[in-house]
């Protein structure tokens, strides 16, 4: 009886010490950098502002708890956001689920942001393929492989055109079709609207 008391005890006093190591910790040098950044993002410099948002979302994934905690903690609008925007980034960093990477990167298609969507897809692609690696059933490898290679053909597919939009500034895509496709512009003398196409002679949107 008096053991396992003693046992309660000691495990009562211990979990608590692991569940507290269990927390990120971070460094002060750490803390004091990511709040003069997180204070920097009120600046009212435009410039200042952005390279204190450049500066947080350099950091990485690691700092996620400490951007949840400032954003939680601001009555800036202005901060609240950029601090909103470095979460999902960040978010995204550090999911390692191929099937929610690839979710996230087909809504970020849809929405017609293909410089993210194209990070997404190549980083599902690279889950898929170790899953692949480590299956030890031949159905569930080959399954893993096959979803390997479509996401690193939409990788390849929003690179494209990522690159588009980059080059010209205007692209937009319309409709469905297939996962091959081509540049078209559209307007006189070659300026203008941008529409991606389907190889099939589709206008391609929604085949993500």
């Amino acid at each position: 009886m008096k053991r396992g008391l003693l046992l309660w005890l000691v495990l009562g006093l211990v979990g608590p010490l692991f569940a507290e190591d269990a927390k990120p910790a971070f460094d002060d040098a750490t803390k004091a950098k990511v709040a003069a950044l997180v204070k920097d993002l009120g600046s009212e410099e435009f410039a200042a502002r952005e390279d204190a948002e450049k500066g947080l979302k350099d950091l990485g994934a690691s700092i996620l708890p400490l951007l949840k905690d400032a954003a939680a903690k601001t009555d800036d609008t202005e901060v609240r956001t950029r601090l909103e925007r470095l979460i999902q980034d960040a978010s995204f960093e550090a999911e390692t689920d191929p099937d929610k990477l690839a979710e996230l990167a087909r809504k970020e298609a849809r929405a017609q942001n293909y410089e993210k969507a194209e990070k997404l897809y190549r980083k599902a692609a690279a889950a898929y393929r170790k899953q692949a690696e480590a299956a030890q059933d031949e159905a569930a490898k080959k399954d893993l492989a096959a979803k390997a290679e479509k996401a690193a053909e939409r990788e390849k597919r929003a690179q494209g055109i990522a690159k588009t939009q980059e080059a010209v500034g205007n692209v937009q895509v319309i409709g469905g079709g297939n996962a091959q496709v081509r540049i078209m512009v559209a307007g006189a003398g070659g300026g203008g609207r941008v529409v991606v196409m389907g190889g099939d002679g589709n206008e391609a949107g929604d085949d993500w």
